[in-house]
């Protein structure tokens, strides 16, 4: 039996890709010293020792493609919001952004006028003219009283294309991987509550 020289292709691109995102925490500077590396990514932990913040892949494959795509994902105790909900948020402008807004996905509009704080919303829009966000979405669980925040750039990512085979890594700079923490962090502190 021969031993495959390249290794198992998996793992390999697995790698890579860790590697990319140990470049995405480390270019943080001083803040890198907050998060503590674990199987699945990176966690930075509140005072208490609890989970304040997550940093890492969603893995997503297709027949030739596999992405990694960057994912910070924030829990708070929220006691306030009436029903569970889910929500994204909707970025407008022509040319960059100008405004932001949540929209939920079943409309409630005692819920979206608490989720679309015009001070908040203007700092979180500030930031996101900085980075590319793909993604941003709420989910809120009334029996466990807890809002899951998940926040997904186009940056940051890891590409691997099966055939021709390309590695392709989707850096981020220092200034954007601050601003995908500060959108995420700002908009945590807002409705953290209980």
């Amino acid at each position: 039996m021969t031993d495959n020289p390249l290794g198992n292709i998996n793992e390999n691109i697995e790698k890579r890709a860790n590697a990319l995102l140990d470049s995405h925490i480390g270019i943080l500077g001083a803040d890198a010293a907050c998060f503590v590396s674990t199987a699945n990514g990176y966690e930075r932990r509140d005072k208490d020792g609890n989970v304040d913040l997550y940093i890492g892949y969603a893995p997503k494959s297709k027949l030739l493609t596999k992405i990694f795509n960057l994912e910070l994902r924030k829990v708070v105790k929220n006691d306030l919001f009436e029903r569970s909900f889910s929500a994204k948020i909707k970025f407008r402008g022509s040319r960059r952004i100008e405004s932001a807004s949540f929209e939920l996905i079943r409309p409630n509009s005692k819920i979206e006028e608490q989720l679309n704080d015009p001070e908040m919303l203007e700092e979180v829009t500030e930031l996101a003219q900085k980075v590319d966000v793909s993604t941003l979405t709420l989910d809120y669980s009334k029996a466990n009283e807890k809002l899951t925040i998940v926040l997904m750039p186009y940056a940051g990512a890891f590409l691997w294309i099966k055939f021709p085979p390309v590695f392709y890594p989707l850096k981020l700079t220092g200034e954007e991987m601050k601003c995908l923490c500060s959108i995420i962090d700002i908009i945590g502190e807002k409705f953290a509550v209980g």
